[in-house]
């Protein structure tokens, strides 16, 4: 008897995965992102103009940095091991602060991935290449603040420019940085003994009086000519006159100490021997 062939079997076709609902906006922007609220709670935290969690923690460490400079001014003697203990102090504090930031800048930023958030230009793309690349760069600037009584604004607004910063922005957070860079130097000065502190009323009104009358007219430049570039051209200018107007200063110092020969390099506390 013979057997007739089978059929050969039938493959069925895998069945589509079921497509989610679209979501409407509010559900959208409600709807939790695994860590970092929803989308809302984003757009609500990024529309604040002060936040202040950020400027306690900034005031918080300024406060620590000066108690640290006030301390050594006032109970140690230049030198001894008490004054360097609390100068190297301040790098690990400074450090954990830094550290603590980068952290919340990656987590801040992989939460607006994961939500759907939609960077405009201007926002910053926070990448651990640039978390460790630009911090030394205001590391940099701090230096130079310290070195010359600069608020380090000169290396921090292009720094904000080449990362992508509108200019306006760019240049109002260096100057909110400057406040806290300044006054740290400004301290350091007054505990060395090098700033005349009779000075110091005069001084504070005619820059903050000039602060203002600037603010105000760049503002009205930008408003009326739609340029934000002009801040840039203004910082130029700016910096390019403070060049030349440390020229002769500079030249008048090298000169002097070359006729007096005191090219040699002192102690720190060599005017305090």
């Amino acid at each position: 008897v013979s057997v007739p062939p089978q059929p050969p079997p039938v493959s069925v076709p895998p069945q589509p995965a079921p497509v989610a609902e679209p979501r409407g906006d509010e559900e959208q922007l409600a709807a939790p992102t695994g860590g970092g609220g929803s989308l809302k709670d984003i757009l609500r935290a990024e529309a604040r103009s002060f936040p202040p969690a950020k400027a306690f923690s900034l005031c918080a460490l300024e406060a620590a940095v000066t108690a640290l400079v006030l301390l050594r001014a006032t109970q140690t003697r230049c030198g001894s091991p008490a004054f360097w203990g609390l100068f190297l102090a301040q790098v690990p504090i400074i450090l954990c602060f830094s550290g603590a930031v980068a952290w919340w800048l990656l987590r801040r930023h992989a939460w607006k991935v994961r939500a759907g958030f939609r960077f405009l230009e201007g926002d910053v793309r926070w990448t651990l290449q640039r978390l460790v690349r630009y911090p030394l760069w205001c590391s940099l600037a701090g230096v130079v603040a310290g070195w010359f009584g600069l608020g380090g604004g000169t290396v921090k607004g292009p720094l904000m420019l080449e990362i992508g910063v509108p200019p306006e922005v760019a240049f109002a957070t260096s100057s909110c940085m400057m406040l806290f860079t300044s006054c740290a130097a400004c301290v350091s000065y007054i505990a060395l003994g090098n700033l005349p502190i009779d000075l110091a009323p005069t001084c504070f009104a005619v820059g903050f009086a000039a602060a203002l009358l600037g603010q105000t007219v760049v503002k009205r430049l930008i408003d009326s000519y739609r340029r934000p570039s002009i801040v840039v051209l203004l910082f130029a200018l700016v910096a390019g006159l403070g060049i030349v107007g440390m020229l002769p200063a500079a030249y008048k110092a090298v000169a002097h100490a070359v006729r007096a020969r005191q090219l040699a390099f002192h102690s720190l506390c060599y005017d305090r021997l």
